[in-house]
């Protein structure tokens, strides 16, 4: 009895116990069905159009468009700021060019062979410079203060060809308001065009003696028999409106000679200004004032040129000590003990050149159109091989008409700009 009363009771259990784990399953089958459902909802209303990620994608859009939009809108922007800047540039330096519109475009490299006008530009650090029609730059990749030099193409005569000259900067004249002139690294400088005294220690002071240069406004020769500047004030305009001038690279050499001149050589021959010539010594001061200003004679007052004046010696020497890294050059003496070539030296190594510039200080002296007194009425530059202790920076006065005594003597081109 009590056996089989313990036989229900347990199978009554396991009874309990089957319908309990089937009811367990059926929710969790029932659970997973939901979550399919809901799944499946969410599949759908994520993919159909207006959807979650439909929605999404179209944001992502919309935020490309709009910053494309923006980019372009800077773009412009950038575009008007670096025009008006050019702009601003032009107004302020001269150009007569079109300015680059990337401060590394070195405008220098844009100047052609055959220009028919004198081209007002700019170095790559934006120093003005002029380059004169029918010349060509040697070195565009340099600065003006490196010493730019220029050459003769296409002269008329064809013994110019081949000619060199060296650009002087200049960001001062009289009392008119300075330009600064930047060099590589990025720093000013001011150099005033005037007449200087220069000490044993290479310090500049202004000029303090009675040499002067006279204005010829309708004559050359002076009441002493010297020639004089064609027009000092006109030289001074002229560097004023064009930021500088230009001089020889070299002494004047004589493209005939095939030995040193003496007394009795020819006094017409036309000069050159090119390396390794005979030095155009032996000359008068008048002949070679004539012969300077007829070299380019023909050019229809493109430019004009004529014998260096003191205040483009003067000048040049403060840009030397200002730029080479010899800051005592204006008492630099000879370099040579023999009259050697032009843009040589008697013993091959020592050449005397500064900014690309030669023999100032050096191989002859060279007229100037100073003029003095009537006993002294002509005035050379410079040192020369003669006289050891001769400086750059010397100022002589001659008095003698004997072209013999003239042989420690020779000159130097000076070129003045003329408006187009």
């Amino acid at each position: 009895m009590i056996k089989n009363k313990l036989k229900r009771r347990i199978k009554k259990v396991e009874i309990n116990i089957t319908n309990q784990q089937g009811i367990t399953l059926m929710i969790l089958v029932v659970t997973i069905i939901v979550l399919l459902i809901l799944a499946g909802v969410a599949i759908n209303l994520s993919m159909k159009d207006g959807g979650v990620l439909s929605e999404t994608k179209e944001a992502v859009n919309d935020w490309k468009k709009a910053t494309e939009e923006e980019e372009g809108e800077l773009s412009k922007l950038a575009s008007q700021m670096q025009k008006l800047r050019n702009e601003t540039h032009s107004e302020n330096s001269g150009n007569n060019e079109e300015n680059p519109k990337d401060d590394n475009i070195n405008p220098l490299k844009e100047i052609t062979v055959n220009e028919t006008k004198n081209i007002q530009t700019t170095d790559k650090n934006r120093n003005k410079i002029v380059i004169p029609a029918g010349f060509k730059v040697l070195n565009p990749e340099e600065d003006v203060t490196k010493g730019i030099i220029i050459e003769d193409v296409i002269a008329n005569n064809a013994t110019s060809k081949g000619n060199q000259y060296v650009w002087i900067p200049v960001s001062h004249v009289d009392d008119e308001k300075a330009n600064t002139i930047k060099d590589s690294n990025g720093i000013e400088h001011t150099i005033y065009l005037g007449r200087y005294d220069f000490g044993s220690n290479g310090s500049i002071s202004e000029f303090s003696g009675n040499h002067k240069e006279e204005t010829a406004e309708e004559h050359v020769i002076s009441k002493f028999g010297n020639t004089i500047a064609k027009d000092i004030n006109a030289f001074k305009e002229s560097v004023k409106n064009n930021g500088g001038y230009y001089i020889a690279r070299y002494e004047a050499g004589d493209p005939t000679a095939t030995n040193d001149r003496v007394d009795g050589s020819s006094q017409s021959t036309t000069p050159v200004f090119k390396e390794n010539k005979i030095a155009y010594n032996c000359i008068y001061q008048t002949n070679a004032a004539t012969l300077m200003r007829n070299l380019y004679s023909n050019q229809n007052e493109k430019y004009t040129s004529d014998l260096i004046n003191s205040y483009s010696w003067d000048t040049a020497i403060v840009f030397i000590q200002e730029f080479s890294g010899d800051k005592e050059y204006s008492k630099q003496n000879k370099l040579q003990y023999s009259l050697a070539k032009t843009g040589q030296s008697s013993d091959g190594t020592n050449k005397d050149v500064r900014c690309n510039i030669y023999d100032m200080a050096g191989n002859v002296s060279e007229w100037s159109t100073e003029g003095y007194t009537k006993d002294n009425p002509f005035i050379s530059r410079g040192g020369n091989y003669l006289n050891i202790n001769w400086p750059c920076f010397r100022l002589a006065s001659n008095i003698t008409t004997s072209k013999e005594s003239f042989k420690r003597i020779g000159f130097r081109r000076n070129y003045i700009f003329v408006k187009n």
